[in-house]
């Protein structure tokens, strides 16, 4: 281990990065003796501390022994860490073989170990579960791999740790395998001769592979009978259909045996699961929803439904552990192929409750359960059944799992909340129909539906049934379709009726044509099956929302008809010709009729036809919108590349909680937060200005008043001036000296120092001497920066979605009235335009030039809602325009603010706009008699082409 960092200066990155080392190092040899648990998280491990009070006679956490590195320095004469584990001869000694107890390889020791190596190895001894006894060898060689440098003398990455890491990178930017395997070729090179880098992105897999959870590839029936697992996997033919196991060429009927004609992927669910809990952080946040959820009685979260208080009453065994886990699961098709390659499949994902609102939804946590290729329709059942039978062992016997939070076994129970999808879909894992005469899910047998013979469809009618009573509307003859409506609304089926309802039918495998016919049929048969959330999970039947509809499916679908319609796009527009000749048909909206005038056919326009030069518009709002791209880049073979995907960045989030240097993928960065190792920074190149010497001073005056080193001396400062002022001016009112004061004291301090300076040098800090001094006359300003791991830019260089130019202040106003002095405290609102340094020569003191809204003439307004309507065209408030940058400190806790839409004052611009999140600007204190800033608040802004308007949520 490099040593040198010892001498070094404590404040120094070479020291920092020592003492993490050297802690790493210390564990790694307790875990490596066997005198620890290796699964207990370092942070509460015990090691005795080298500092100077201690002497390594006193044992202390790892963390309070960073503390006392950092505050007392190291004791220097220790340099042979014998009681942290060194030898005094280290050898490099060949493996020993791996049995199925060995937790370390003992003899796993290189003559230096770099920084990456302990984080490295215990990431992969968390993954000792995945081997079987059988594949320890593979075990061993990883944990080899975990140790051994890059290359000879490397200092940083092992291996193993430089693998993840440029893995990582890859996944995070979408590099292409091609490219990856280039890139590999090249650092090779790079590299000093006989380095360890892999050469190809294959190798590089291949090693995450060993490493995740994996996943099963299981043959399924070309007609999708069954699986070809369990009992059944060693079938060579469909017991069902007698269709062959094997892909078979049309043409020639050649058999190609152990080439299967339909493969799908299973991605198991237990050990994903399992490996959550091995995460303390992680852990901890699956406990949420039982200790830091507010219980209020508002929906906020899924622990605040009705279903989820259903699990808890029917099953208290659930409820016992609040550990046990609540899930969702989710399927739909996705083309996985754009342009003239279409190719369906249907992922199968699965949700965790559990977390925090903010994490339950992020990529990370979402898990790839099932991959389907193509379109399972209403034998989808045959595809789920791995998963279900997997969720079934957990809701009935558990698994037995480790949590890194309470260092002990559990376990481990989950249960399926509901599952979510898009309409069709919801009729294909319940087994209902979707569409056609029975198509609605609630109604059932009982749908109100007509048939439209020009257009060829089932239109549903008759919602005005689901009004109060005496609504206006079921009265209503004219505008709907010519009849009053007196019938009540259906009474939904309750989850016990619709179990003994399903439990009648056999599960049926036809095509969907069949099973829609059978449905429509006069036997009267309305379920297709009796699925197999009922037929293997016994707690669903209890479920009072088993599935739930993905409203955003149905928001895309309405719109596409809505905009296609608007646009009127041929063959995709919903008002055509057989459209009007169905309201004819009707009897409804005769306005509408179509008509004939000899050969030609004339469609009157409707309410919401649009001009040519309206249609311009619209399109042109339309182009600026985002789409999603393409889901997989191996067109041949989508599954398998999407698989594989999965199992890489799996591991690599794993991974990512041991290499705290890396960036989860899952998880994005707040685009408002920097990087918390950087005070400040700014992020787009300077320039030099000259600015007026009016403003110059402003800007001094500011530094001066509001630098808290400085503060003591410059309030006694104040003072005097102030009395001098009144004596060189007798009976000038107050407002003037005020104002004299504001102009002059910068000069008066500067020669009050000197003056100081020359009877005693030490009577005046070294901070109060550079700044009485003043700033140099050049000015550097920059369009964005860093500060308190906050980012601002200036509005002119605003981003169109995240907007951090927000400034509020709350602030201690000075009032002259009739001779009397008054201050109170206010809040004031505006947009930053300009980042200022000021160069002190000692330090540089970055300040926002803002405008603020002038609060004064009522274009700060409360509504109802506890929101602040700002409009910031209407400026005020010039005399002070200045706030320190080092003013913004950071938001730590979340502020809920809901979605509303507002109009926008403006000049002859009545748009509506809805708010998006800005920064905020706080002061740590109030100081009488200059704009200084308070507590936090919360600042949101509109944009229009005219104007811009504020949006504000106070605490």
């Amino acid at each position: 281990m490099d040593k040198s960092w010892m001498e070094t200066n404590r404040i120094s990155k070479s020291y920092v990065d020592g003492v993490a080392a050297f802690t790493d190092y210390a564990v790694h040899n307790l875990q490596k003796t066997g005198n620890i648990d290796p699964r207990v998280n370092k942070k509460h491990i015990y090691i005795p501390c080298p500092c100077t009070k201690c002497l390594n006679h006193i044992e202390h956490k790892v963390e309070e022994v960073q503390y006392h590195l950092y505050r007392h320095g190291i004791d220097i004469s220790y340099t042979k860490w014998t009681k942290h584990g060194e030898e005094d001869e280290p050898s490099i000694s060949a493996p020993k073989p791996v049995n199925a107890t060995t937790e370390f390889v003992d003899d796993m020791d290189f003559a230096y170990i770099p920084t990456d190596g302990p984080a490295t190895v215990e990431m992969v001894n968390a993954t000792k579960d995945n081997f079987d006894v059988d594949d320890l060898v593979k075990f061993q060689e990883l944990l080899l791999d975990a140790e051994k440098p890059l290359y000879e003398g490397c200092p940083d990455f092992t291996k193993l740790s430089a693998i993840v890491k440029l893995l990582n990178l890859k996944g995070k930017y979408g590099a292409s395998d091609k490219f990856f395997t280039e890139l590999l070729g090249l650092i090779k090179k790079m590299l000093p001769a006989g380095n360890e880098m892999v050469e190809k992105t294959y190798q590089a897999k291949k090693v995450m592979r060993l490493m995740g959870s994996g996943y099963k590839k299981i043959h399924v029936c070309i007609n999708n009978c069954l699986l070809y697992w369990k009992n059944d996997k060693d079938l060579t033919a469909c017991r069902t259909c007698g269709t062959s196991r094997w892909k078979v060429d049309n043409k020639t009927k050649k058999v190609y045996e152990n080439i299967p004609a339909k493969v799908m992927w299973y991605f198991p669910i237990i050990p994903r699961l399992q490996r959550l809990f091995k995460i303390e952080s992680i852990s901890e946040d699956l406990r949420w929803h039982a200790t830091r959820r507010i219980t209020d009685g508002v929906l906020r979260h899924p622990a605040d439904s009705q279903a989820w208080r259903t699990i808890d009453e029917k099953f208290p065994e659930i409820a016992e552990d609040t550990r046990n886990l609540r899930l969702g699961i989710s399927a739909d098709g996705v083309d996985v192929n754009t342009g003239n390659m279409h190719h369906s499949v249907w992922p199968v994902l699965t949700v965790i409750y559990n977390l925090p609102p903010w994490l339950c939804m992020k990529r990370k946590f979402i898990n790839l359960s099932v991959l389907i290729s193509g379109y399972p329709g209403n034998d989808i059942d045959v595809f789920l059944e791995p998963l279900v039978d997997d969720l079934h062992t957990l809701f009935e016997t558990g698994v037995d799992t480790y949590d890194a939070s309470t260092k002990d076994n559990f376990n481990l129970c989950a249960v399926v909340l509901w599952t979510i999808n898009d309409y069709p879909a919801l009729g294909t894992l319940c087994g209902c129909p979707y569409s056609r005469f029975k198509g609605c899910v609630v109604c059932g047998k009982d749908t109100n539906c007509v048939r439209l013979s020009a257009s060829s469809k089932e239109s549903y009618v008759g919602h005005r049934r689901y009004l109060p009573y005496n609504h206006p509307f079921r009265k209503q003859k004219k505008a709907f379709n010519g009849q009053q409506e007196f019938l009540q609304d259906r009474i939904p089926m309750t989850e016990e009726q619709i179990y003994n309802e399903i439990q009648k039918q056999k599960r049926n495998t036809t095509e969907e044509e069949g099973s829609s016919s059978q449905v429509n049929g006069q036997n009267g048969v309305y379920w297709k099956k009796f699925n197999i959330w009922y037929r293997k999970l016994k707690y669903w039947r209890h479920n009072p929302v088993p599935h739930c509809i993905d409203f955003m499916h149905v928001e895309k679908n309405v719109v596409e008809s809505i905009v296609k319609t608007l646009l009127h796009v041929p063959g995709k527009t919903k008002d055509g010709l057989n459209a009007r000749l169905d309201l004819a048909e009707l009897g409804v909206k005769l306005e509408l009729f179509a008509m004939q005038d000899e050969d030609k056919t004339t469609l009157p326009p409707a309410g919401y036809t649009l001009t040519n030069a309206e249609k311009d518009i619209f399109c042109e709002t339309l182009h600026n919108i985002k789409v999603i791209k393409g889901h997989t880049r191996n067109k041949n073979k989508p599954e398998g590349c999407i698989a594989e995907e999965t199992i890489a960045e799996e591991t690599i989030e794993f991974f990512s909680e041991y290499h705290k240097s890396m960036e989860t993928i899952g998880i994005p960065p707040d685009k408002h937060e920097t990087c918390e190792n950087e005070e400040e920074k700014p992020l787009s190149a300077d320039k030099s200005s000259e600015v007026s010497v009016k403003l110059f001073q402003k800007a001094h005056l500011y530094v001066i008043q509001n630098k808290d080193e400085i503060v003591p001396y410059i309030e006694h400062c104040f003072r005097r001036h102030k009395q001098v002022l009144k004596t060189k001016n007798p009976g000038k009112r107050i407002a003037f000296l005020e104002n004299e004061h504001s102009k002059s004291f910068s000069k008066w301090l500067c020669e009050e120092v000197e003056r100081e300076l020359a009877i005693d040098k030490e009577s005046v800090s070294e901070t109060v001497r550079w700044i009485s001094y003043g700033p140099r006359a050049t000015v550097v300003k920059y369009n964005a920066y860093n500060i308190n791991e906050y980012t601002f830019r200036t509005k002119c260089h605003d981003g169109k979605v995240y907007q951090n130019s927000g400034v509020s202040v709350e602030a201690i106003d000075l009032h002259i009235s009739k001779e009397v002095a008054t201050t109170r405290q206010a809040y004031y609102y505006g947009v930053l335009q300009e980042i200022w340094v000021l160069d002190y020569r000692f330090r540089k003191i970055p300040l926002f030039k803002c405008d603020w809204v002038n609060h004064k003439s009522g274009d700060v307004k409360r509504d109802k809602l506890g929101y602040t309507l700002v409009d910031l065209n209407n400026l005020g408030h010039k005399v002070d325009p200045f706030v320190l940058a080092s003013q913004a400190l950071k938001t730590r806790q979340s502020i809920n603010v809901k979605s509303h839409i507002f109009n926008v004052r403006g000049d002859n611009d009545k748009t509506k706009q809805t708010p998006t999140r800005m920064s905020s600007v706080v002061r740590r204190s109030l100081k009488k008699e200059t704009s200084t800033l308070g507590e936090i608040v919360s600042l949101y802004f509109i944009k229009s082409n005219k104007n811009v308007i504020g949006l504000i949520k106070s605490n």
